[in-house]
């Protein structure tokens, strides 16, 4: 048991500011800070001098300590280096939990701290002990020692100033945690000779394939390879194919379900989307216009009409194009697809004008029927996962914290073993992905998972970051603070994925 009157008030004080951790966590971080500093009041040894001293205050460079020395009347007060003093009183990992266990006791609205220990130990100054403090529970409290109407002219008086000097404070160190995730070992992602925008639109496109897989019937592939198939030459390799033919096989689904009509009204709607975006406007505007060349043999087919062969595919995506600008009205601008057979010299010109077809054929298939109810139905699956996975991980949690507390049962070990097998398996069921792939910003920086690629943009450029630093992340954000546990949640969501 912990006898050191300065670490039982250090250990009693962080329970009560932080009274809805686990036991456990609370233990491990409250041995780990007993183990990394001392603490005023505390009595240690200084090695040099072999003698015994009290930790008056904390500097830059060690400790303020009193040295009681029997050749000196009035103790001395020397500053002293940390690695020149050892604690005097024992103060383990199993200590600390036996002494919270001892102060403490689990109740309907939490584990609370029980009895008279929180006065004892003088943590709230100036309250009057109760007549009977045996069955009294304490929550976290300042200390509050000044009258009543001294102290609300106070806080009156300086409220505005105490509110502006806390977000200066959370806004430094927000910075500061910024500063440190950015570096954070990373790389520049870019796809070939691009600018932001073009680089934004490949990994929306890449985000919407990875996610909707199952709807498209498109089998997930890597990021690099997508990139590669828009930039290369040859637009024949069976990637290429495999998008296209799934796609245009969707939105024929859809024109047998919403008629020719219903179709058209969803094709210009998603046309003014992909092309009708000023923001895309550099992306589109690098895809020249050229004049029609004589037909090299073009002949239209009934694309909904029938499966598309591999070798035909083009043929069927270029009568689809050709049947939007005749039946619609709208322009498409793509020389890839173009009723004439045309070779684009320009690499980045060729992706552009790819990724955007993919981008509308994409856009006509999510603004269907069967798509919105397939979505409707994966959104509601995915709440049910996560309701399923956060009860779970309070039995998981609460498992582990009796495990560690005492020796368990052999009952126990197999509830926390098959209950961790039902979170894992929920895990690989987990797909945040569906509902979008921005994880959210911190510091400016807007997170985001790709596939099952980290990435980060900031200052207009795009950062990945290998999984073996995802752990890094995750480590600089602050379990005591409320707007780091609500991102570090979402990262591990989707990490989880």
């Amino acid at each position: 048991m912990i006898e050191s009157a300065a670490l039982r008030k250090f250990v009693i004080s962080y329970f009560l500011v932080h009274p809805t951790n686990s036991l456990c966590t609370v233990v491990n971080r409250i041995s780990e800070k007993i183990r990394s500093e001392f603490f005023k009041g505390e009595l240690v040894f200084i090695k040099k001098k072999e003698l015994t001293g009290c930790v008056v205050q904390k500097t830059e460079s060690g400790y303020i300590v009193e040295v009681y020395d029997d050749n000196q009347k009035v103790p001395q007060k020397e500053e002293i280096r940390s690695d020149e003093l050892m604690r005097k009183d024992s103060a383990s990992k199993n200590e600390v939990m036996l002494f919270l266990l001892s102060v403490t006791r689990e109740t309907p609205l939490g584990r609370v701290v029980v009895g008279n220990a929180v006065q004892e130990l003088g943590i709230f100054k100036g309250q009057k002990k109760p007549a009977s403090s045996e069955h009294v529970a304490y929550a976290y409290k300042p200390e509050d020692s000044a009258p009543h109407a001294e102290q609300k002219g106070s806080w009156q008086g300086t409220t505005e100033e105490k509110m502006k000097e806390a977000k200066m404070i959370e806004k430094k160190r927000v910075e500061e945690q910024t500063s440190k995730i950015l570096a954070i070992q990373r790389e520049i992602w870019s796809a070939p000779l691009c600018e932001q925008k073009m680089n934004e639109k490949i990994l929306a496109v890449y985000s919407m394939l990875y996610a909707f897989h199952d709807f498209f019937k498109i089998e997930r592939f890597a990021l690099d390879s997508f990139v590669k198939m828009l930039f290369s030459k040859d637009y024949t390799e069976k990637l290429s194919i495999n998008i296209h033919t799934k796609l245009l096989r969707a939105i024929s689904h859809e024109r047998r379900k919403s008629g020719k009509d219903g179709l058209n009204e969803l094709i210009q709607s998603a046309a003014d989307t992909v092309y009708g975006n000023s923001e895309m406007e550099s992306l589109y505007g690098l895809i020249k216009e050229e004049k029609e060349k004589e037909s090299t043999g073009f002949t239209r087919v009934q694309w909904f009409a029938k499966e598309m062969a591999s070798k035909s595919w083009k043929e069927y995506i270029k009568s689809f194009i050709y049947d939007i600008e005749g039946g619609c009205g709208v322009k498409i601008p793509t020389n890839e697809f173009a009723t004439w057979k045309t070779a684009v010299e320009d690499e980045k010109e060729r992706a552009a004008d790819r990724v955007l077809v993919i981008s509308l054929l994409i856009e006509i298939c999510m603004l269907g029927i069967k798509f919105r109810t397939y979505f409707e139905t994966e959104i509601e699956e995915l709440r049910e996962r996560e309701r399923e996975r956060v009860g779970l991980s309070f039995e998981v949690k609460r498992l582990r914290d009796e495990i560690g507390i005492s020796e368990p049962e052999e009952g126990v070990k197999m509830a926390l073993a098959k209950s961790e097998a039902l979170l894992a398996e929920l895990d690989l069921k987990y797909a945040p992905e569906i509902a979008r792939s921005k994880i959210g910003s911190y510091g400016g920086v807007v997170f985001l998972m790709i596939g099952t690629e980290l990435f980060y943009t900031v200052d207009e450029t795009y950062y990945r970051i290998d999984k073996e630093h995802w752990s890094a992340v995750l480590s600089l954000l602050c379990v005591n603070k409320k707007k780091d546990v609500a991102f570090s949640d979402q990262l591990r969501k989707h990490m989880r994925a």
